[in-house]
């Protein structure tokens, strides 16, 4: 088969080798079977054999079908996030049945971008291990030493100890932000999207997070109502981030009589979940630049950002590459509301297939480099959380 479609495809294949454009071609089971140099030169993690996997997991096949079938092309672009590339693609066809496509990548005046995203991403994330690994040492190191500082009974030397700990857990929140968000750009990032009952699985959720919740002592409380199976469509370890990154912010930029509420509910074919604080809030000219990617603002000479600014650019850019939105609204001095709606998924209900069941978040609570452990965990590390004692 794979010698078919190279012959059928052999004219696309030598028009397109020394082509100023990156260009793949698929054969029907989306596996990669040829590509230009510019493609291996600007896009090497698409041109393995199951490269193409991630960007078609996006693409409704059906639609993608019927265009081909009817004029002969079809263009999308929003395949990779922060991107403005767009992909093209054209059939190639044997004995009047699709044995493969041409999938070329438009926009050359990013293509430079596009390469050094790659390698930025590449770069984050090989910098995210060797922080993570330099960690768990200074871990080990604090576990031992604290355990004699308790057997001493040496507070002072403990107290420190969980300082340098904590502080460590902020470290490694950066590094998986900054890494996480260069994956994204760089196109790297692909969802594993199953069907799965959201009501169980934001159980699973909701337990872990008033558990760890406590470690910043501020009461996490879930408000919803009795609900029915809720079938959706999600990359639950994705969303969990999404929804963490907020619950860190509202346990770290707390005051005293500061609680979190999580509200859950079901409206019409969406899910809407609201998670309020009443913390110290953000000022009115500087909401609508929170999402924006390293962004932080300052007040009375305190810059209000626990990290580099990439949490909430990370959960928007999660909750709509699941079909969702997200606001946010906040005053000060009284708290923050964040509001996130993702769709239930459509035609589930008829569906025989066996559902995926999520209980990652468990066993990710007793994981200490977890994202949802270290997420929580440098939360507790709150200069406004002294306010309260």
């Amino acid at each position: 088969m794979e010698l078919d479609l190279l012959q059928s495809a052999k004219q696309y294949t030598e028009m397109y080798q020394h082509f100023p454009l990156p260009v793949v071609l698929v054969d029907t089971r989306l596996a990669v079977r040829w590509n230009n140099h510019k493609a291996d030169e600007f896009y090497p993690h698409l041109t393995h054999t199951e490269g193409m996997g991630q960007v078609f997991a996006e693409i409704n096949m059906d639609i993608l079908r019927e265009k081909l079938s009817r004029d002969g092309n079809y263009t999308i672009s929003g395949l990779f996030p922060l991107s403005d590339v767009r992909l093209s693609f054209s059939p190639v066809w044997q004995e009047k049945e699709l044995s493969g496509i041409i999938c070329m990548v438009l926009g050359d005046e990013v293509l430079p971008d596009s390469r050094q995203i790659y390698l930025s991403g590449q770069t984050a994330s090989s910098l995210s291990n060797g922080i993570r690994d330099s960690i768990d040492t200074i871990f080990s190191v604090m576990d031992i030493a604290s355990l004699k500082a308790e057997m001493m009974g040496a507070d002072w030397i403990k107290n420190s100890f969980n300082r340098i700990t904590f502080s460590s857990y902020r470290i490694l929140r950066i590094s998986n932000n900054v890494s996480e968000y260069a994956k994204y750009r760089s196109g790297l990032i692909h969802m594993e999207k199953r069907v799965l009952d959201f009501t169980s699985s934001f159980h699973v959720v909701s337990e872990t997070l008033k558990a760890l919740a406590e470690e910043a002592g501020v009461p996490v409380s879930i408000h919803w109502p009795v609900q029915p199976e809720l079938l959706v469509q999600m990359d639950m370890q994705s969303f969990e981030r999404a929804l963490f990154n907020v619950v860190h912010n509202s346990l770290y930029y707390t005051r005293p009589g500061n609680r979190v509420d999580i509200y859950v509910r079901q409206q019409e074919n969406k899910i809407l979940i609201t998670i309020r604080d009443r913390g110290i809030g953000i000022p009115a000219d500087v909401l609508p630049d929170v999402f924006l990617p390293y962004y932080s603002y300052n007040k009375g000479g305190v810059t209000f950002n626990s990290g580099i600014g990439l949490g909430l650019t990370l959960s928007k850019l999660i909750v709509e590459n699941h079909g969702g939105t997200i606001s946010i609204s906040s005053r000060e001095e009284e708290g923050t509301s964040v509001d996130i709606s993702v769709p239930v998924s459509e035609n589930t209900f008829d569906m025989q297939i066996p559902l995926h069941q999520e209980d990652t978040t468990l066993s990710q609570a007793m994981n200490r480099f977890s994202p949802v452990y270290v997420c929580l965990s440098d939360a507790a590390l709150s200069p406004y959380r002294q306010k309260d004692d």
